[in-house]
């Protein structure tokens, strides 16, 4: 039998990690062939060594154990390398500091009969001596994977790498990581898919157990990296969050990148979290309005990218297979404001109606109006 599946795990200096994810692999219920695909990213722990031993003492037949090491520092050239040496037509990644459940290859395998890109059920492991760094890391990221694939705070929607699924043959007409997008590059992977017309499904059975960050620090650094991610991932896709449709740059001055910090402090602090750890809970929020703070400023002296065509994009909602679109924030408003199209749509009779809404209440052209209402339309009427 082919191996039918490739999972991608890269490792930099988990050797506190990687025996419960051995275990956890081990207990893969399986009725086919398998290959896990190690790429160690320069650990200076024993990480190395652990995966050779393992290689050597697998219990699971149907896994096949391959180790190799990239050279690159980095967030997507692991990935790379990975998806590069991968022998299967379906590829899954997860993070070594992850525990998937026993049928998560099962399970991913077949979701994606359905789809091209699949978002599994990522969840914290918190026990009884979990550090409060543990337990906040919790709090923020709490329903993430399923946020992330309704595209809830999000541009678009994506799926991180701890729990994501696809077709190699994806990679052939997007490309594969990016090593320029830093730690955004699993939201860029995923958005250039998608803005290709991908299918991104979000699946809640298919469940990995994530460990959080144990210290403070951790956290931080952790929050400063998703803030300098945040502030790539804008500039990059500038013709997403741009309100007006007539321009491609974005002005990152001082005060853009000050509004900026600001704002993405505020976010953090307005998440729950008990007063226990509100000192904790505000230092993170700084960390990650710096990152941002700091992103903006990086770019502040690069050209603006090359603007994005827009498309109507469908992709299938977390909350119970409805079906939405984008451009935007699932919206664009040509008189900057944002408003509910989905709402537009769903209270529209049909398409001449829905184009009416579209003039009426967006302040479109008669001929845009048109041209979007018949292909929401379309794109969107099989699905819902």
């Amino acid at each position: 039998m082919k191996t039918k599946i490739s999972i991608l795990i890269p490792v930099f200096n988990e050797a506190k990690c990687l025996p419960k994810l051995f275990q956890a692999l081990e207990k893969q219920k399986l009725s086919f062939p398998a290959e896990i695909v190690f790429i160690d990213n320069n650990s200076e722990d024993n990480s190395l060594n652990l995966l050779g031993d393992w290689r050597k003492k697998n219990k699971n037949k149907f896994l096949k154990i391959r180790i190799y090491n990239e050279k690159k520092q980095g967030f997507a050239y692991p990935l790379k390398l990975g998806i590069q040496k991968a022998s299967a037509p379906l590829i899954a990644i997860t993070d070594a500091d992850c525990l998937p459940m026993t049928d998560w290859i099962k399970k991913m395998c077949a979701a994606l009969k359905n789809t091209d890109i699949c978002v599994g059920n990522t969840y914290s492991y918190i026990g009884k001596k979990s550090s409060e760094a543990e337990k906040l890391a919790a709090l923020f990221f709490k329903d993430y994977s399923k946020k992330c694939a309704r595209a809830d705070g999000f541009a678009l929607p994506w799926g991180p790498t701890c729990n994501l699924g696809f077709h190699k043959k994806l990679t052939e007409k997007i490309s594969t990581f990016s090593e320029h997008a830093g730690p955004a590059f699993d939201i860029d992977f995923c958005w250039r898919a998608i803005l290709q017309e991908a299918k991104l499904h979000y699946n809640k059975d298919i469940c990995v157990k994530h460990f959080r960050r144990d210290t403070p620090e951790a956290l931080y650094k952790q929050m400063y990296r998703y803030g300098s991610g945040e502030a790539w991932i804008r500039y990059r896709y500038s013709s997403i969050f741009e309100i007006n449709n007539t321009s491609s740059k974005l002005s990152y001055t001082e005060n853009s990148a000050k509004l900026a910090k600001k704002n993405a402090k505020l976010r953090i602090l307005k998440m729950p979290a008990p007063s226990s750890l509100k000192k904790l809970k505000q230092d993170a929020a700084e960390a990650f309005a710096k990152g941002v703070y700091d992103g903006y400023k990086k770019l502040n002296k690069k050209k603006s990218p090359e603007i994005i065509l827009r498309k109507s994009v469908a992709w299938e909602n977390a909350t119970g297979g409805v079906s939405i679109f984008v451009p935007g924030r699932g919206a664009l408003d040509l008189n900057k404001k944002m408003a509910p199209v989905w709402i537009l749509y769903k209270s529209s009779k049909n398409v001449n109606h829905f184009s009416k809404l579209l003039i009426k209440k967006l302040g479109m052209q008669k001929n845009d109006a048109n041209h979007y209402a018949e292909e929401f339309f379309t794109a969107l009427n099989p699905l819902t």
